[in-house]
């Protein structure tokens, strides 16, 4: 018997429409975690750029025989490098988690019967 796409869409089974909506469901959770992926490994690279600026020491320019950060109290930089790097080691942590989870999410593939 042949029936319009609506007619179709209405007799389904249960079961077919519940694959159907896990399907949707799982794609967009996979979809959420590789955003979080990207955002987690954005954070990591944004950190180790603080870090590395904090960490030049070089002259401002060519011509200036100062250290950039010699205007900088040396308490107050230590302060903030190891501030940076408390945030750098918590943001990789952060990133390792995201990585295991994603990786035991989808990193596989399994059989499930239909």
């Amino acid at each position: 018997m042949k029936v319009s796409p609506f007619v179709a869409g209405i007799v389904r089974t249960n079961t077919e429409v519940r694959a159907d909506r896990a399907s949707r469901f799982g794609n967009s959770v996979r979809n959420a975690s590789e955003a979080h992926l990207t955002r987690c490994r954005a954070e990591v690279s944004d950190k180790e750029l603080i870090i590395e600026q904090m960490l030049d020491f070089g002259p401002t320019n060519t011509l200036d025989l100062t250290v950039a950060s010699s205007n900088e109290n040396a308490t107050e930089m230590i302060e903030k490098i190891h501030r940076a790097q408390v945030d750098l080691r918590l943001a990789r942590i952060e990133l390792e988690i995201a990585e295991d989870r994603h990786d035991e999410w989808f990193g596989t593939e399994v059989e499930i019967e239909e």
